[in-house]
């Protein structure tokens, strides 16, 4: 897993004369479980920094920074991350990836192309909040 996919990790594999890597299928599968545990592990992280900074000050009224930052610089990038920073303590409390576009959205909405297009607009209703 190198952060590019499948197709990258291929490549790269070949370029290095590797083994051949897993198939897209097993990739898939491991990338799945990968983004589960990153997922439980960062929201477990960021409840106990919130935790934290309730404790260190007494309440549940704390005081926070917000940042934000984008993949590239001007107004061009398509992908961008925020994060609230404990005042007291500076740990993350939250974040939130923002994106202009999503591969999920883009390959159901083909799927359902053929189908009824309140089924998409459902279904991307529940996927996007």
């Amino acid at each position: 897993m190198i952060g590019k996919g499948s197709k990258a990790l291929q490549k790269f594999s070949t370029y290095m004369a590797l083994p051949a890597p897993v198939s897209q299928k097993s990739y898939d599968k491991i990338d799945d479980k990968i983004l589960r545990a990153t997922t439980v592990a960062d929201n477990s992280s960021m409840k106990k920094a919130a935790e934290e900074e309730e404790l260190s000050i007494g309440s549940s009224d704390i005081m926070v920074s917000g940042d934000g930052t984008w993949k590239s610089r001007g107004h061009s990038s398509l992908v961008g991350v925020c994060t609230v920073i404990g005042a007291e303590s500076g740990m993350v409390n939250d974040l939130d990836v923002m994106s202009f576009c999503c591969k999920s959205c883009e390959v159901l909405k083909k799927l359902y192309s053929d189908k009824s297009q309140s089924s998409f607009q459902q279904w991307r209703s529940l996927h996007a909040k």
